[in-house]
């Protein structure tokens, strides 16, 4: 069993038969999601006092973390989709300026916006429609704030 704890002590602890054994985190946790066999647990954590989202391939002996995190200051909820380990999509909401529901298709390296977006857009850098905009109605557009966004 696996355990994510928040305020003093937070971290992830792997709890066995006999003790509870820290996974040195180092951070207080507000949501945990796991999947895999006992041998291999990937595990997915979301921050409670950031918008950082940590995630191990070996039942959490190592952890990293996304070069793109979701937006938001805080409270940064995760849960993994059902066929997580065939296609390492997973789900996090955040509280705070620059809030959303956002999604992941590359197992926890970058996460893009997609629903419930709290932003204000103020430097467009470029726009662009979609190659078949008159069929999906789509724009592009880059964005730039402390890192760049599509």
């Amino acid at each position: 069993m696996f355990i994510g704890v928040t305020r003093s002590g937070g971290d992830v602890y792997q709890v066995t038969s006999d003790a509870a054994h820290t996974l040195n985190l180092g951070t207080d946790i507000i949501s945990l999601d796991v999947a895999g066999e006992t041998d291999a647990t990937q595990l997915l954590a979301g921050a409670a006092n950031s918008n950082q989202t940590y995630f191990s391939i070996d039942s959490g002996a190592n952890w990293t973390t996304s070069t793109k995190e979701p937006t938001g200051d805080s409270e940064t909820c995760v849960l993994m989709a059902h066929d997580f380990l065939s296609y390492g999509k997973a789900y996090a909401t955040t509280s705070g300026t620059e809030s959303a529901f956002s999604c992941t298709t590359d197992r926890n390296i970058t996460w893009n916006q997609i629903s419930l977006i709290d932003t204000e857009i103020t430097n467009i850098k470029d726009l662009a429609p979609s190659p078949l905009y008159s069929q999906d109605n789509t724009l592009f557009m880059l964005t730039f704030g402390t890192k760049y966004s599509l």
